[in-house]
């Protein structure tokens, strides 16, 4: 199997089976007990290693604050028993959006976000009589930054690759 070739994995067998011709060992058990056990993270205790990862949902207001769609989203994974909620992608900075729909953490908006991870929280205890891990996933999105909608990459770095594949000027 060339380094990039594509392969698909239809069973756990084809998975091992794979793993073995290039040399690899993977943990492998057909119990799911382990998923279901508490997991400590930072200092944190989650109740499950079931993880909520994140999915933009590009439905922020417009400063950036969660909107109805985010707290609806977050709350629906806390009732399904995730102990573990990421939530998506937000903004450090104004120009570093992915689009005008990103999540972007501010000043001015942290009282949005502390009550989306509130009410996170009261979902997994109203539902499960438990609380979950949230993580947030501060990003900036560099060479793909449409914070109007409009591209305005900023670059950290140059990419032989990555600068002619998105037609960046020097």
């Amino acid at each position: 199997m060339g380094q990039h070739a594509r392969f698909h994995i239809r069973s756990a067998e084809q998975l091992l089976d794979l793993a073995s011709q290039v040399g690899v060992r993977v943990p492998f058990s057909e119990s799911l007990k382990t998923l279901c056990e508490p997991v400590t993270i930072g200092g944190r205790k989650a109740p499950n290693r079931f993880v909520a990862q994140p999915m933009e949902g590009f439905d922020a207001k417009s400063d950036g604050s969660p909107g109805s769609l985010a707290f609806r989203r977050y709350q629906r994974y806390a009732r399904g028993g995730f102990g573990i909620i990421w939530i998506e992608a937000t903004a450090v900075v104004p120009e570093g959006r992915s689009n005008p729909g990103q999540l972007w953490l501010h000043k001015h908006n942290v009282a949005g976000f502390h009550e989306l991870v509130s009410s996170i929280r009261r979902a997994a205890k109203d539902a499960h009589g438990r609380d979950v891990v949230v993580v947030i996933q501060l990003t900036h999105s560099g060479r793909y930054s449409k914070p109007a909608g409009m591209p305005k990459p900023i670059i950290a770095h140059r990419s032989p690759v990555l600068d002619p594949l998105h037609n960046l000027p020097p």
